[in-house]
């Protein structure tokens, strides 16, 4: 699809260009969690200190990236046209994380340590327990994958205002100033 409009482009000179933005997360959005979902459930099992278990090994990757920036790189595809049109753009912030590292990182933002266990994936649909939520996670982790801001960076002076870890935190407070989760 994106190569067609690319296509269409260079032999039109119709001006696109193609934005893929990672997970949108920040204050007031709901952020893809460690399983790879949006199921409140292990943001509360995490602050209450109990065992999660992830699929696979927990090394698939998400792309939490503040809506700031990618509203950011929309609007300097707009500044930048001459080096926009025709091109793609990953929006993301400067690095990616793992769901282990992400679970891990929520245990510390909760100031426990962490106590995970891996499963392989039927087993863990059966523990996700529903089986929306576990579609949910597979469409995430089925295409996990590294992206890259260089072209980004170099062609339209992209800087991302936050990293992932910044971009959850702040999603995670948003949760908990919402009462959608809670330090007990």
């Amino acid at each position: 699809m994106f190569n067609l409009l690319l296509q269409f482009t260079r032999q039109n000179g119709f001006p696109a260009t193609v934005i893929m933005p990672g997970q949108i997360s920040g204050p007031g959005w709901t952020i893809i969690n460690p399983w790879g979902n949006t199921s409140l459930r292990v943001f509360q099992d995490i602050a209450d200190g109990k065992e999660i278990a992830l699929p696979n090994f927990g090394q698939e990757i998400l792309h939490p990236v503040h809506g700031f920036d990618v509203a950011q790189v929309f609007f300097k595809a707009i500044a930048h046209k001459n080096q926009a049109v025709g091109e793609t753009f990953d929006a993301e912030a400067a690095t990616h994380i793992t769901l282990c590292g992400y679970a891990k990182h929520l245990y510390a933002y909760f100031g426990l340590e962490p106590k995970i266990k891996f499963l392989p994936w039927p087993e863990w649909c059966t523990y996700e327990g529903n089986q929306e939520e576990c579609d949910h996670t597979y469409y995430h982790i089925a295409r996990s994958g590294v992206f890259s801001i260089e072209k980004a960076k170099r062609l339209l002076e992209y800087q991302p205002k936050y990293s992932c870890i910044e971009t959850i935190d702040l999603a995670v407070k948003s949760y908990l100033a919402r009462g959608l989760i809670a330090v007990r």
